[in-house]
């Protein structure tokens, strides 16, 4: 009775799995189970579990306004990127990987079930009667098998690899966001430069128009030739190009600036104020250059150096034995032939298996060697890559001095610019001077002027690739850079001047 009972069970059970096969088939083909979902169906479902990755509403550039800051726009720019979205994405995948590396050394269980029809044909037998009968009978086999390594050093490798491989995308990612961050201010410093080019553009085009003028009169008196005035009206034709394509640049450096956010409002840019005091440049501290080591990127590429290192420790340790515990459950339904009964079974086994490589043909080792001269390349390359961060913050630290020393000397320079102006103005109108004088001192004034800033604006360059250099764009060199590059008197006109 008892046996009558377990074979039904088992019957039962596996009609059940067979049948719950054949559905979720017929399912498959009904279109139900979707092997075509787009991203966003799979976004969606992985997003409703997991951590959301911030993107914006739309795929729009930012819209410019002149209510709108450096830093705030940089700031959402940075958050709310593809690039930096992307960088987050990749992060999220690899402390998935270590997850997964991990849970290799989780219980692993495991059901199969199978279902055998066997047609059997007696073709020849020591028992004529049964020569030339035909049987069929069915098997059916269920088992449910559970796994736990107990000691795999190769995998052990893994798992610490792939920790360090996580540590390495979160650098990536604060990477991206100084990366973005940098290419938003040297866009907007490059926008400055294009508006001091216009300045000094539109200051020549004043004081050649009043030179040609000037020269009309002159040739009209008989005191000029003119052969000789075509020169102002040459240079006069020159200093409008360069404005025009001075105010081309500026609105392209600005759309540029624009475009590296979505969602959001962005600034327009400016050349620098003269009036604003440089903050002085300190000198490089040992803390300084021993914070190079925890830039984003020089971080990232540390990491690496460990994740090829466990490589190494993967390929050794794939020269060590594995052992494995598997306990297995087994039952196995056996219906009757001519030869013999049904039968019902069941079996539980438990193992400990070792598996061990012992010779490979020295195959195990030219890996090893191999991973090796990779860790070894790696090193290689991030001790490269510090020096060369530790050469560029020197660098910048001495154009600061060097910069700074020379705005002080133009402050000299423009003040006494400004004042020769004043006293050949003083000048004209005591009738000792002309207009064109004037024109001249004004002209020499405005090209002492945007020299400055000039200078201030490779004083914020040389500023931003020290901070570059230790991985600190933050909101105090943002400011920084909005005080000083805060010359906005003609950005939305030039603007406006090079509208499509």
């Amino acid at each position: 009775m008892e046996r009558a009972v377990m074979q039904r069970f088992a019957q039962r059970t596996m009609g059940q799995l067979i049948g719950l096969t054949l559905a979720m088939a017929l399912a498959g083909c009904g279109g139900n189970i979707k092997f075509e979902k787009t991203a966003d169906e799979l976004l969606e479902a992985m997003e409703r579990e997991g951590p959301v990755v911030p993107l914006p509403d739309r795929l729009a550039p930012a819209t410019i306004d002149s209510a709108a800051m450096l830093s705030e726009f940089a700031f959402a720019a940075s958050q709310m990127s593809q690039r930096t979205a992307s960088a987050r994405r990749l992060m999220l995948a690899a402390e998935a990987r270590v997850e997964e590396a991990e849970r290799e050394f989780y219980p692993q269980v495991t059901l199969t079930a199978e279902q055998i029809t066997t047609e059997q044909s007696i073709l020849e037998s020591s028992n004529p009667s049964v020569e030339g009968d035909v049987s069929s009978y069915e098997t059916g086999n269920v088992n449910l098998t559970a796994r736990l390594r107990l000691l795999d050093l190769q995998r052990s490798a893994a798992v610490v690899a792939a920790r360090s491989e996580a540590a390495a995308r979160a650098a990536d990612l604060k990477a991206a966001e100084q990366d973005l961050l940098e290419d938003i201010v040297t866009a907007y410093v490059q926008a400055g430069e294009a508006l001091e080019r216009w300045r000094l553009a539109q200051a020549e085009v004043q004081f050649y128009s009043a030179r040609a003028e000037f020269e009309v009169r002159q040739e009209a008196a008989g005191e000029l030739r003119g052969s000789a005035r075509s020169v102002a009206a040459a240079e006069l034709a020159r200093a409008r190009s360069d404005a025009e394509i001075a105010a081309a640049d500026f609105r392209i450096r600005t759309d540029q600036m624009c475009g590296l956010g979505f969602d959001t409002t962005c600034p327009y840019p400016a050349s620098a104020r003269v009036t604003v005091a440089l903050p002085r440049p300190q000198a490089i501290t040992q803390d300084e250059l021993d914070s190079i080591e925890n830039a984003p990127e020089i971080r990232a590429m540390a990491d690496r150096v460990n994740v090829a290192l466990r490589e190494v420790d993967q390929a050794r340790m794939a020269m060590y034995p594995r052992i494995t515990l598997e306990l297995a459950a087994a039952q196995r339904d056996r219906g009757g032939s001519l030869f013999d009964g049904s039968s019902l079974s069941r079996t539980n086994d438990v193992s400990l298996q070792m598996e061990w490589d012992i010779y490979t043909s020295g195959r195990l080792r030219r890996i090893r060697d191999a991973e090796l001269n990779e860790a070894l390349a790696a090193g290689h390359d991030y001790e490269a890559r510090l020096q060369s961060a530790v050469s560029d913050m020197r660098s910048a630290t001495s154009a600061l001095n060097a910069l700074w020393q020379h705005d002080r000397s133009l402050d000299q320079v423009v003040a006494l610019r400004r004042a020769a102006l004043q006293e050949i103005e003083r000048e004209r109108d005591a009738g000792v001077l002309s207009d064109l004088d004037v024109e001249q001192a004004r002209l020499d004034l405005v090209r002492a002027e945007v020299f400055q800033q000039r200078t201030r604006r490779n004083y914020i360059v040389a500023t931003v690739a020290r901070a570059r250099a230790q991985g600190a764009m933050d909101q105090d060199l943002l400011n920084t850079v909005e005080r000083v590059m805060s010359d906005n008197r003609f950005s939305v006109r030039v603007y406006g001047m090079a509208a499509p």
